[in-house]
Parts: C-alpha cells; structure tokens; sequence
C-alpha cells in the first residue's frame, strides 16, 4: 500500500501518517509489523514498517529510502480544453497514469462549459483527489499539479513562461490539429529527444477543437501544429495519446 506524505512528517527515522490516509490505514485494518510505501512527493520513496496506529496518527519506522524511478524526465504539462460532461477525470486519471507533471483546464472559443467560480474550485478539488489516487496506484514520485482553469490567452502566457525558465533549446510545445497533414507528432518528439528537451506544453482542444485563430496564436509562440494521424480522436483521447507518444519516444 502506497501512501503520499508531507516532508514535514518524515525524518531520518521515521513517518508519521494523519488525516486521509490514516483512516484508508485503519480500512484496510493495517497492523504493527506491516510494510507500507511511503512517498514524500519530491520524487523519494520509503520503505516503511508500522510501530503503531492510535486514534489520531500512525508512526512507522524507514527500513529504506530511494529515488523514485516512476518519474519521467520530461516534464509535461497538459493545456486541455475544457471538456463536457465528467470527460476531465479521466483526463486527470489517465494522463497521472502515465507521468504528466502538470495538467491545466482551458476555456477556449469552442468550450461550451462555463464554471463559475465556486463550480471551477469544486471541480478542482476532485481532479486533485483522482490525480493523488492515480499516483498512488501507479508509483508516481509526484502527484500533478491540476488547474486552476485558465483563459486561452492565459495558458499561452504560461506556457511561455515554462520556455523561459528552461531555455528556449530545452522547451516544446505542440497543437494537434486536425487539418494539419504534413508534420506528423513523431518526427517533432524525434527531434526533441536528440535536443534532449526537459519541459513539453502540449494543448489539447475541446470537443468542438481549436479554432484556427487559436492554432495560429499558439504557432506565434513556438508550437509546432502536428498531426496525430489519419483518425479522428475524441479530445479525451487526443492528450493521452500525445503524452504518451512523447514519453516513449523520450524514454528510449
């Protein structure tokens, strides 16, 4: 069993557990002597035995700590347009799954959901909860980091900011779009992995997709304009897909 928990409650020697986990623990009636995983969020795992579980923590001794080597090194931060329905959480769930660092719900031209403030925070509160579950089950390093929705113009900003913190020779960006037929995803991730690229923004429109002005503005900062082949994909399939073509071809 995989736990998450805060740098302050580890030490050298040990790990103490509270609210959340500390009744999925008692759920699953864990005892004294049990071995249980432990990761600190910063990319560090602990093998842990339990000393004790009382009403308001449990403390576990570290038997062994390492890095963890679920992370991958490209950090991946998903721009997905605003989806309807509960199409985001599997977005959230699936993209956690395969190691996307960061992923931001997008109002664009073409989303036909409108949160007000109140919704956009309660949606925000479940996607974290599915993207900390999905990390657990799948032995990420980190939990992503998910929203707050942004604006078009917004998430083009920020991803601008992402290419200025690491350098314009160590930054990607990508827009699949369907009318694009003559640079296909692979060749663009191909190039990135000889550049040994470390942060990749990859936008993903709604149901309805980009508008062209939107493809153009993102073209105007750096993103290449791809093609995901000869089928169409639903927008909850298009980011999985994208993510994960880069990360296979980046882990090689």
């Amino acid at each position: 069993m995989r736990f998450f928990v805060s740098q302050d409650n580890i030490t050298e020697e040990q790990v103490i557990i509270t609210g959340e986990d500390l009744k999925h623990m008692k759920v699953l009636r864990l005892e004294p002597g049990d071995i249980i995983e432990v990761c600190d969020g910063q990319g560090w795992d602990y093998s842990c035995r339990l000393l004790e579980i009382t009403g308001d923590r449990a403390l576990a001794a570290i038997v062994t700590k390492g890095e963890n080597r679920a992370e991958p090194k490209v950090r991946i931060t998903l721009y997905q347009g605003l989806p309807k329905s509960d199409k985001m959480d599997l977005i959230v769930q699936k993209c956690t799954e395969i190691g996307v660092a960061r992923i931001v719900p997008v109002t664009t031209q073409r989303t036909v959901v409108q949160l007000n403030a109140k919704k956009a925070q309660q949606r925000r509160e479940r996607w974290e909860r599915i993207a900390t579950a999905a990390a657990k089950q799948s032995g990420r390093g980190r939990i992503p980091q998910v929203g707050p929705v942004m604006s078009w113009q917004a998430a083009l900003t920020d991803a601008q900011e992402l290419r200025s913190q690491v350098g314009s020779e160590r930054f990607g960006a990508v827009i699949p779009y369907e009318l694009e037929n003559t640079v296909f995803v692979g060749t663009v991730f191909r190039r990135w992995r000889e550049q040994a690229v470390l942060e990749v923004a990859i936008f993903i429109g709604p149901e309805g997709g980009f508008a062209e002005e939107e493809v153009t503005q993102a073209q105007d900062i750096g993103a290449h304009s791809v093609s995901l082949g000869p089928r169409i994909l639903r927008t909850e399939t298009a980011g999985l897909i994208t993510a994960g073509c880069l990360l296979y071809e980046m882990e090689q």
